[in-house]
């Protein structure tokens, strides 16, 4: 079921852009050289994994906390603060705990990242069509909101295309074990979602380089007309 626009406000944008570039950093920066390169440093891993879990989970409570208006929000609340409690416990043991876990090397998943990534930037590209099929009525009266969601699902659907490509590149690789196979499908999936944020940007780009390309291709036919007139 689609949701009414008019719920959300600039403080929900807020917390999902946050929500958006906490997850974005922690693949690019920590995750990568495991997802892409195959090298696993187990220990740093698991804690940064928490770290990053209990920032989500702060995250996610500041804004159920400021939007208790029905029992799902009063839920999450309870979730968030149950996983930040079993994150901050596991990452205590964690540091207490004398164990020291040894590093792999395991090759594969960024095909199944790519899978992933095709699937949720398919699934938002089809949810804002679906927006825009609900709210007809309301967009005919809003030229530049419907402008900006049609730049997005150009842009989607461009990252749709590129993500289905990327899946029969040689250079990306299938994982051998299931687990390695599910997290770079979540990851790229995840991505894929998130990119209702950067989509615009690519229809944007796409747009202005279409207006580029089309002033000067018009300059070069004005130029040749007028060095034939001469």
């Amino acid at each position: 079921m689609t949701r009414d626009l008019n719920t959300y406000d600039w403080s929900e944008l807020g917390y999902q852009i946050t929500a958006w570039a906490v997850f974005h950093c922690f693949i690019i920066f920590y995750e990568f050289d495991y997802l892409f390169k195959g090298k696993s440093y187990t220990e740093k891993r698991e804690s940064r994994y928490k770290y990053f879990d209990i920032i989500q989970s702060i995250i996610g409570m500041i804004y159920s906390l400021q939007n208790l208006d029905s029992g799902l929000e009063v839920f999450l609340l309870f979730f968030f603060l149950s996983n930040l409690s079993l994150s901050v416990v596991e990452l205590i043991k964690q540091r207490c705990s004398n164990e020291i876990k040894s590093d792999y090397f395991e090759e594969g998943g960024s095909k199944e990242f790519c899978g992933g990534l095709f699937m949720g930037s398919l699934t938002v590209g089809i949810y804002l069509i679906e927006i825009m099929k609900k709210y007809k009525q309301e967009l005919q009266d809003q030229d530049e909101l419907k402008f900006y969601l049609i730049l997005t699902i150009v842009g989607e659907f461009i990252l749709v295309g590129l993500s289905f490509c990327l899946i029969f590149n040689p250079k990306f690789t299938q994982a051998r074990k299931c687990s390695k196979q599910l997290l770079g499908f979540a990851y790229g999936f995840n991505f894929g979602f998130f990119s209702i944020f950067y989509g615009f940007i690519l229809g944007l780009f796409v747009f202005i380089s279409l207006i580029i390309l089309c002033y000067r291709s018009g300059k070069s036919i004005s130029t040749r007309v007028h060095s034939i007139n001469e």
